[in-house]
């Protein structure tokens, strides 16, 4: 059991950052009109909001695995970090989206870094939500909200996504403050509210850090993964300094 605990863990941490990319890259390429056009918050609510993640067992116990904190800068500017403290595996990775379109991935226990991308691709419509629409994005359309609750004392809209539920704090920048996720097999996982700080986070979340490698994107995923145009890319403007993509 504990194995696959384990298991699961990092299979679930690996769908989190796939999913940023792919969704990153498939929403500018699928919904490039509707981003064009897209009206983005009048205004930006700067916050920084911590939960920790719990697999939810058959027998109803709930065993913390991972940490998450998300934060948007007053700029538009956002970070995800994912931190696990599991002395067996530890790890933290982060991934900075920059509103002038500069993009970058950490992954700080291996000291590597991606940091060239497209910016023309990278548009702040792809994660700025709007609380005067539901905290949707446009180019995103699957999800769907499913009216309001109070989650631990936040007023909250419901959206569901297939088998993911998230709940967004409606008066803090649309802040995820819950996820609950059914996994093929049984079992559900549970983000949960560790702390919301309204203002603008902390500027070490933002920083490049010094003396890290730096990697072509196909680094982060296993062989056999289509970003084959960000290695493109990478490889056309990457640092003088930088390493090859593999072959």
């Amino acid at each position: 059991m504990r194995t696959l605990s384990i298991l699961n863990s990092r299979t679930m941490r690996f769908i989190f950052w796939a999913a940023v990319i792919a969704l990153t890259v498939n929403a500018f390429r699928i919904h490039q009109p509707t981003l064009k056009a897209a009206l983005l918050p009048a205004k930006v609510v700067p916050y920084t909001v911590v939960l920790q993640e719990f697999h939810l067992q058959r027998d109803g116990t709930a065993v913390p695995s991972v940490k998450f904190t998300y934060a948007t800068r007053g700029d538009g500017s956002r970070a995800s970090e994912m931190t696990s403290s599991n002395p067996a595996s530890p790890s933290s990775e982060r991934i900075l989206d920059f509103s002038s379109g500069k993009k970058m991935y950490i992954m700080q226990h291996q000291q590597l870094k991606t940091t060239t991308f497209d910016p023309a691709k990278n548009l702040a419509a792809h994660w700025l939500r709007d609380s005067g629409n539901n905290c949707l994005i446009s180019g995103f359309p699957q999800q769907k909200p499913d009216g309001e609750e109070v989650i631990d004392g936040y007023r909250a809209v419901k959206l569901t996504y297939g088998s993911t539920t998230q709940w967004f704090a409606l008066d803090y920048g649309c802040a995820l403050i819950k996820d609950r996720a059914e996994w093929p097999d049984g079992q559900m996982s549970e983000k949960r509210l560790v702390a919301l700080m309204p203002g603008e986070p902390a500027p070490s979340l933002f920083d490049d850090p010094a003396g890290f490698q730096e990697v072509p994107p196909s680094r982060w995923l296993p062989p056999g993964a289509s970003i084959s145009a960000q290695d493109a890319y990478y490889e056309s403007h990457r640092p003088p300094d930088a390493a090859p993509r593999p072959q």
